[in-house]
């Protein structure tokens, strides 16, 4: 568990139970997405206990971590069948059976309903459990279609791996569509974006989503989908300098999810400036395009255009990422930042934030 990778999935696992445990449930910011900053985070870096209240980190980027990303697919799956039709009883009326003492965990939920078995290995070795389902019959992996389990109703055994686990449901529920890997590649004038899936069961459409700034997306591209399970599109309508990518995958019905962000430079013909998060705090992050390899100068200055602060960069041509720190000295308000090279000067408004 001492990996990221490890560590989502073994959230995962703990998602499994507490969400089909029946009742209200509170998750903390980006808790979906495996947010890994303590409560008592300071803004400085540090941990203190008097931080708590403190503001902490806004990663929306997260989103752009296929692990992390996997993680919020899960929660998202699981707390969507609280709310389905077939399955909605099942966390309000009926029974509750568990054992959660041991690291092999089972729980199941027997209403008129709809019926309900999760188990999982909370050790870091195999481990072997019985269970016994609530019926005979087929039942469901709802995590992983189309897989069944044939239940006789008695004990039954299974023996799940370090951090396995399974939810099992008396009734097919169909899953939103899986995607196997979202993708992208910049040829120069174009930028190649390719996915594959599978699970398109009531799946109606693909749409292809760009974003300048990483939050502000429009559709410029739709694919039916076709049981195909591979597909791609060229976009070749490329003026920025750096693009955001993502793809809306929409059901038969109107619901729909997105994938991650997949982000990919454009032709750069001009010095081009942004800067994120904008208000700031205490970090300001800026992308600097280029067209060339050169050497600039930022000048940060107040509406007066006194200087607050100056520094030099070397630009590699092409998307520049660049951090200015230790902002927290500065007061709440509205600046200009300049970027100066030999040729041209950009600049934009930037704004700090109130502490």
């Amino acid at each position: 568990t001492r990996s990221l990778p490890v560590s989502l999935a073994r959230m995962g696992l703990n998602a499994a139970f507490l969400f089909t445990m029946p009742g209200p449930k509170m998750v903390w910011q980006f808790g979906e997405l495996g947010y890994d900053y303590s409560i008592n985070y300071c803004q400085d870096g540090s941990i203190n206990n008097g931080c708590r209240v403190d503001p902490k980190p806004i990663r929306w980027d997260f989103l752009q971590d296929a692990n992390r990303k996997a993680l919020h697919d899960v929660y998202a799956n699981i707390l969507k069948l609280r709310s389905n039709p077939l399955f909605a009883g099942t966390f309000t009326t009926g029974f509750i059976d568990r054992s959660l003492g041991g690291s092999f965990k089972w729980m199941t939920l027997n209403s008129a309903a709809g019926k309900l078995v999760v188990i999982g290995n909370f050790d870091v070795f195999a481990q072997t459990g019985s269970v016994s389902f609530p019926s005979a019959g087929t039942w469901y992996n709802y995590l992983n279609p189309p897989a069944t389990f044939a239940a006789t109703g008695g004990s039954q055994s299974f023996t799940l791996q370090p951090g396995e686990y399974r939810i099992y449901l008396n009734s097919a529920v169909v899953l939103p569509v899986s995607l196997l890997h979202f993708t992208g590649r910049s040829n120069g004038s174009s930028n190649l974006l390719s996915w594959a899936a599978e699970n398109e069961t009531n799946l109606s459409r693909y749409e292809l989503q760009r974003s300048e700034n990483g939050r502000d997306f429009t559709t410029i591209g739709t694919a039916n989908a076709t049981g195909s399970r591979n597909y791609s599109y060229t976009d070749a309508n490329l003026t920025a300098a750096l693009y955001f990518y993502r793809l809306k995958s929409v059901d038969i019905d109107g619901s729909y999810t997105y994938s991650a962000v997949v982000k990919l430079n454009g032709p750069v013909k001009n010095l081009q400036l942004t800067a994120t998060p904008n208000p700031f705090g205490n970090v300001m992050r800026l992308n600097i395009a280029s067209p060339s390899k050169e050497t600039a100068t930022l000048l940060l200055t107040d509406l007066s255009g006194k200087t607050i602060l100056q520094k030099n960069v070397n630009l590699l041509a092409g998307v520049n990422a660049i951090e200015l720190e230790k902002l927290q000295s500065l007061a709440a308000g509205t600046y200009i930042l300049n970027l100066l090279s030999a040729t041209n000067k950009v600049s934009i408004r930037v704004i700090k934030s109130l502490e």
